[in-house]
């Protein structure tokens, strides 16, 4: 029997069978779905990174301010504890809206504002927040004791920079920060918040556009 034809048949089957397999093999196999699934990833979580940097500007030092003073839902224009004296989204009270009476009325947008009125004006609640802020900056700056602190960089194991005491400063005021710079003693609010407890959080923005010496001086006013 002549056994070739079927000799050249098995070669045939044998040859088509290797290149069918060769042909889904690793060389020459398509890019599967690990890409697809970690870019989906990626997008998902890149919102959640998505935080105030530290360095960021005066009106990032703001927005995280108001959400210590009045909570997370913002804008929240409204906030007041019953018979409260603080006001508004940045808690201001009623030296930070009224001001000095000895300082003319238009420094203090939100003079003798009524809180009828005060709580429904996000345009007077922001120009008094700015100016409570730059003003407590600039005088902050100017004093020496305030200044040594910065410059020491950590102070009674804290980390001190300018945006930090005037956070401190705003929700205790300023004898209760030039106090803890001296001796190291804090001073909590009627919440029980430690003012440095706002002296960390509020760290690391770069408020020097609230800056006098960068302030236009010949019609007497600071940049906002």
């Amino acid at each position: 029997m002549d056994l070739l034809p079927f000799a050249l048949l098995w070669l045939f089957k044998s040859a088509l069978k290797n290149r069918r397999a060769g042909a889904v093999g690793p060389g020459n196999a398509k890019p599967k779905s690990p890409q697809k699934q970690t870019l989906s990833t990626k997008s998902k979580t890149e919102p959640r990174q998505k935080e105030t940097p530290a360095g960021a500007g005066a009106s990032a030092y703001l927005e995280k301010l108001a959400v210590l003073e009045s909570g997370p839902n913002q804008p929240n224009w409204k906030a007041r504890r019953p018979n409260s004296q603080y006001w508004g989204r940045w808690q201001l009270g009623r030296l930070a809206r009224n001001g000095p009476p000895n300082e003319p009325a238009t420094a203090w947008v939100a003079r003798r504002m009524p809180w009828t009125k005060f709580k429904d004006d996000p345009t007077t609640q922001t120009a008094a927040a700015v100016h409570w802020a730059r003003r407590a900056y600039q005088e902050l700056r100017r004093s020496r004791t305030a200044a040594n602190a910065v410059r020491a960089g950590t102070l009674h194991g804290v980390k001190v920079t300018w945006s930090g005491l005037v956070g401190m400063d705003h929700l205790v005021g300023r004898g209760a920060v030039l106090k803890w710079v001296r001796t190291g003693e804090d001073t909590k609010d009627a919440n029980g918040t430690a003012g440095t407890s706002y002296l960390k959080s509020l760290g690391g923005f770069d408020l020097s556009a609230w800056n006098p010496s960068k302030a236009p001086q010949k019609k007497g006013g600071a940049n906002a």
